[in-house]
């Protein structure tokens, strides 16, 4: 507990967003025009598409291209208990942490399951989504955040810093973060996959003899999630929080399903 109250009160001391942070920078001499980077930009939100977060950050409000992480060790601290999101960064094919809140992020991951309000760290196959893109002197920034783990969103950046001061080309830098993110639409069909029909839920072609997917009182949001996908949108009511699916409201409370519309 001592641990833990240091840490928050040092994030709530040093709390700098990162992410407003790369936005801020602006001096790298970097060979590329502004033109450029919004160019870079539009593509890989087409390729990687954000979901929309909701105004305070702290949940998902709509759905977008999920994201399956190829690499290990990019650490996520809670939404809910740190508004600045854990530093990471990409160079030579390895992910690490960076800065003041990386760092600390990086030393309270390895208490592991004795700080149960600390980082987490997401490894190879983890699934979660990017909320902002953005593209600028300093390098191409993602903000990411997770589905809920045990009732809590986790948020983090990953920055990829541009070599030798020059940007990359729109399809240079959709490499590069192909490189560390596999994509799914919606949790479900591969983004790169043959053009076919696909299961909904597993991206495979469908045999026909798929039991129906159900949906039932007193599951969870991660039963529901693991059969029928992210929601394509998540409201908030008081005590109620709804998911919404093409043809179906799922209705939670304290994490339980109580209706079906």
């Amino acid at each position: 507990m001592k641990k833990i109250s240091i840490y928050a009160v040092g994030a709530v001391l040093l709390s700098t967003a990162q992410f407003n942070t790369a936005i801020a920078q602006s001096n790298s001499a970097v060979v590329a025009s502004s033109d450029s980077f919004a160019s870079i930009q539009a593509q890989l939100e087409t390729r990687f598409t954000p979901a929309k977060a909701t105004s305070d950050d702290k949940d998902i409000e709509a759905a977008g291209t999920v994201l399956v992480l190829q690499k290990d060790n990019l650490i996520m601290n809670r939404v809910d208990k740190y508004p600045t999101p854990t530093a990471n960064v990409y160079k030579n094919g390895q992910i690490s942490q960076t800065g003041v809140f990386g760092t600390l992020d990086k030393l309270f991951s390895l208490g592991g399951a004795a700080i149960s309000n600390g980082p987490h760290t997401f490894v190879r196959g983890d699934k979660f989504w990017a909320t902002k893109i953005l593209v600028n002197n300093d390098g191409i920034t993602l903000q990411l955040m997770s589905d809920p783990i045990n009732g809590a969103r986790y948020h983090a950046t990953l920055n990829f810093p541009y070599s030798n001061g020059s940007a990359p080309t729109a399809d240079q830098a959709t490499q590069w973060l192909a490189d560390v993110f596999a994509t799914e639409v919606f949790g479900n069909a591969a983004a790169s996959a043959p053009a076919q029909a696909q299961d909904p839920i597993m991206g495979q072609a469908p045999t026909g003899n798929e039991p129906p997917i159900q949906v039932e009182l007193g599951q969870s949001k991660d039963d529901v999630v693991a059969q029928m996908g992210p929601p394509t949108k998540i409201v908030k009511l008081g005590a109620k929080e709804m998911y919404y699916y093409p043809d179906m409201k799922v209705i939670f409370v304290k994490n339980k399903v109580t209706d079906v519309q």
